[in-house]
C-alpha cells in the first residue's frame, strides 16, 4: 500500500467557520508535518510524492508551469468533460459529442483555463506539470499509484 498527500484546497463559497474547522491554520506545525513526511520518504515509506512537490505544499509555493489541460481530464456521472477541478468548467459533452471531438475542440479553452488560473497545489496537477517539465527529482521519485 502506497499514501500521498495534498494540502486542503480552499474553494470559495464554503463557509469561513468551516475552514476555521478543516483549514490548516497553524503554519509552524504544518511545516514541521510536512517536514516529517518528507524525511519518512527519504527513509523510504511507501508515499508516492515527490520531495519537490512535498516541499512545494510546505511552503506554499506554485513553483511550475500547470500542464494539466494537456494531461488530465475528468468525465461526470453527465458525460461533461472537464481538465480542472478547480474551475469545474464545462468543455462539452462526451455522450453527446464523443470524446475525441469534445477533446480536440476544447484546446483553445483549455489554455485559457491554464493562462488565467493563479495555481493548486493538486498532487495529480502538479506531480504530473512537473514531470511533463522533465524535472529530474520528480521523476526519480514520484510513484504513480
Amino acid at each position: 500500500m502506497k499514501v500521498s498527500f495534498e494540502p486542503v484546497h480552499e474553494f470559495p463559497g464554503i463557509s469561513e467557520d468551516i475552514w476555521n474547522d478543516i483549514g490548516i491554520r497553524n503554519k509552524e506545525k504544518f511545516h514541521c508535518t510536512v517536514d516529517h513526511i518528507i524525511e519518512l520518504k527519504k527513509q523510504g515509506y511507501p508515499i508516492i510524492n515527490s520531495k519537490t512537490y512535498l516541499k512545494m505544499v510546505r511552503d506554499g509555493k506554485m513553483d511550475y508551469k500547470c500542464r494539466a489541460s494537456g494531461i488530465i481530464m475528468n468525465v461526470t456521472h453527465d458525460g461533461t468533460l472537464e481538465t480542472c477541478r478547480v474551475h469545474n468548467e464545462s468543455l462539452g459533452n462526451v455522450i453527446w459529442d464523443g470524446f475525441e471531438s469534445v477533446w480536440k475542440n476544447s484546446e483553445e479553452h483549455r489554455k485559457e483555463i491554464v493562462e488565467n488560473c493563479s495555481g493548486c497545489l493538486f498532487f495529480g496537477y502538479t506531480e504530473n506539470s512537473l514531470m511533463q517539465s522533465f524535472n529530474p527529482e520528480v521523476l526519480m521519485h514520484y510513484e504513480w499509484m
